[in-house]
């Protein structure tokens, strides 16, 4: 369970904040149970109502600053990962995403621009499904790594652009 002010990773979401846990009242809602009242760190004028024993929706707690640095100092080690067909990528990018895994969006993130690049230099035009999950996933790590870090999301998109 998280508590009140915790940031955590919500799934298709980003980095939230646990602004409240309480019962609601409101059409549709459950009125025995908790929910968390979750601020989208990065969409400031929106709230996400969600039901503390929800099963459905992934959740974590977003990395420690240690667990950041590591990160960024293992991305060299990281793999990317394979695809074997282009039409598979956006079942993969899905995977990936859905895993809330930081690992998993460093690999992906690393393995989408290896592809935008590989197109470029081959004359290739970038394909939308391409830069759509490009721009998913750098916005994730970024917006994570940006918190866990205590700078501006600007800073770390320069930092990971350097180390990929």
């Amino acid at each position: 369970m998280f508590e009140i002010g915790d940031y955590i990773s919500y799934e298709n979401i980003g980095v939230v904040k646990v602004l409240d846990i309480t019962m609601i009242d409101m059409p549709g809602a459950d009125r025995k149970r908790n929910y968390y009242i979750l601020g989208p760190v990065y969409e400031e004028h929106r709230t996400i109502y969600c039901p503390v024993d929800n099963d459905k929706v992934r959740m974590r707690k977003i990395l420690t600053k240690d667990e950041t640095d590591s990160l960024l100092s293992e991305i060299d080690g990281f793999e990317m990962l394979e695809v074997k067909d282009k039409r598979q990528l956006e079942n993969i990018c899905k995977a990936a995403l859905q895993s809330t895994d930081c690992k998993q969006w460093i690999r992906l993130f690393k393995t989408l621009v290896k592809e935008r690049n590989t197109s470029i230099e081959h004359g290739k035009k970038v394909t939308t499904v391409n830069e759509r999950y490009l721009r998913i996933v750098q916005d994730r790590i970024c917006g994570e790594f940006a918190v866990a870090l205590g700078k501006g999301k600007s800073e770390i998109e320069a930092l990971l652009a350097q180390k990929v």
